[in-house]
């Protein structure tokens, strides 16, 4: 699930995964309307995930590791951009 610093889903933010057994540009999806999104069927191993979206600063979390018995269940929290005026 994707949420905000405020705890608010993020809706329509940009996930790419990548790892040495998808293809060089990654595996993008686009989060759910309360933020959630899934890579079903991953192999076991390590991956990197990079998520985006507008008004917030990007995210990057590296080594992921997927194991045959656990999969990955996170919640990732994008920070909001600060305005300067």
């Amino acid at each position: 699930m994707e949420v905000s610093a405020k705890d608010l889903p993020i809706a329509s933010a940009v996930c790419t995964l990548r790892g040495k057994a998808l293809p060089i540009e990654g595996i993008p999806v686009t989060t759910g309307e309360r933020g959630e999104f899934a890579y079903p069927g991953l192999p076991p191993g390590k991956y990197d995930l990079a998520c985006a979206a507008v008004d917030h600063l990007p995210l990057v979390q590296k080594d992921l590791e997927v194991t045959p018995a656990t999969g990955v269940v996170m919640r990732v929290v994008l920070p909001d951009t600060v305005i300067v005026r």
